[in-house]
């Protein structure tokens, strides 16, 4: 069921309550972090692996639009199976941050600052970083990447699943929803504010500045986030890519917890984490 962001409010408590419970009831144990950034703060949630000893290699983890970081860490489960601690945050706009400032273009700055939280952790080795997003959060995972190191920040290995290209360039064709809950992350009130504040969302510029491996994972069917998005992103990419296309899949990429979505990315990592 579509149900629009700004009908959410009321239903965000409740989702977090069972979402505690279902950790509870799954034996994980969750830490509640808050990540200064530059433009204020954000709510993350810190998860270990199961069974984990000594330093393990860690993810930041970027959610989909109208997501959270509460149901982006259900999402990364597989991958914290497979022996890396994730750390999953709201973007502005988002969850906790559901009123406060709105999404910018260069929201990487709170990924960023959240991968120097990351890192200062004494459970996780500072020189096995990832970062991992779904759609919204792939777009913001790929950003991250490319502005990791010009800021210094140590950043190892970059997934992105169902990752937009130019999301102003789609909104005119969005499906029903999407355009609604991009208007307001973005604080648009109508839709010439939608399409304005939309435009500075692209790839077209920024990553050849990527310098850990990449691996996008897309799907063929994607009819969100169009199946050309890859090929765009490695026209412009230098550092080494891998791109798993997966037939007859469409935008629930962007939600990698099926084992036929987290497969391909937890063997990537395996391989370069």
């Amino acid at each position: 069921v579509n149900t629009l962001l700004p009908d959410r409010r009321p239903i965000w408590p409740v989702l977090a309550r069972l979402r505690a419970q279902w950790r509870e009831l799954q034996g994980e144990r969750a830490e509640v972090v808050s990540v200064p950034h530059a433009r204020g703060a954000t709510t993350g949630l810190f998860q270990m692996p199961p069974q984990a000893a000594g330093r393990v290699p860690a993810l930041l983890g970027l959610h989909q639009l109208a997501g959270d970081h509460d149901d982006f860490a259900l999402t990364l489960a597989p991958f914290r199976a497979a022996g890396f601690a994730t750390l999953t945050i709201d973007l502005p706009a988002h969850g906790a941050n559901f009123s406060g400032p709105r999404l910018q273009p260069d929201d990487e700055l709170v990924a960023l600052a959240a991968l120097e939280t990351l890192a200062g952790r004494p459970e996780v080795d500072p020189d096995r970083l990832g970062v991992i997003g779904g759609s919204l959060g792939a777009f913001f995972a790929l950003r991250t990447a490319a502005a990791a190191p010009g800021a210094g920040v140590r950043l190892k290995a970059c997934v992105a699943y169902a990752s937009p290209f130019d999301i102003g360039l789609g909104i005119p064709d969005a499906v029903p929803g999407i355009r609604e809950n991009f208007a307001w992350v973005v604080g648009a009130r109508t839709y010439a504010e939608t399409l304005a504040l939309g435009r500075p969302f692209h790839l077209r510029t920024g990553l050849q500045r990527i310098t850990c491996p990449l691996l996008l994972v897309h799907g063929q069917q994607d009819h969100i986030c169009d199946f050309t998005a890859p090929y765009e992103i490695a026209r412009r990419v230098t550092a080494p890519l891998t791109i798993v296309p997966l037939p007859g899949v469409d935008h629930e990429a962007a939600v990698p917890s099926a084992p036929h979505l987290a497969g391909p990315g937890i063997a990537w990592l395996k391989a370069h984490l």
